[in-house]
């Protein structure tokens, strides 16, 4: 997974054994671009809508749960989800991958980044280098 914006890259290993179902789909899908995403209220958790189609919930976690690096799948929204830290909403999801430990920086510095683009005010780029904009998060295979 990577963010040419941020000149960023991280490396996930994938629960092949425990969230067979989702796992093969995000395989299948491989490779894609999506648009990155923070969540705004359950804590450092990035999103990014995929075009991963399945209702299963396999290797279930509740987000207050879920430690830094873990990867979940939102069968709701079709949101990869990965966490950089502790969340604050009991709710749950399956969890498909994990983030290797030596990339857990770069992540926490991706959701930072992310965040600020989140709460950042619309506006002209030459006034303001913080207003929003889409940031591109490339998905694909090592």
């Amino acid at each position: 997974m990577s963010w040419p914006a941020f000149d960023a890259s991280i490396r996930i290993e994938v629960y092949d054994d425990k969230a067979p179902t989702v796992a093969g789909k995000i395989w299948d899908a491989l490779p894609f671009k999506t648009i990155q995403s923070h969540a705004l209220i359950t804590g450092p958790m990035l999103l990014a809508t995929a075009p991963v189609l399945t209702l299963a919930r396999e290797n279930l976690k509740l987000y207050t749960d879920v430690q830094p690096g873990e990867c979940l799948y939102g069968a709701g929204s079709q949101n990869l989800i990965i966490c950089y830290g502790g969340l604050t909403e009991p709710e749950g999801a399956g969890i498909w991958g994990k983030v290797y430990p030596e990339d857990l920086d770069t992540l926490v510095k991706v959701g930072h980044k992310a965040w600020a683009n989140l709460i950042a005010p619309y506006g002209n780029d030459e006034l303001n280098p913080l207003s929003k904009r889409n940031i591109l998060v490339v998905c694909e295979r090592a």
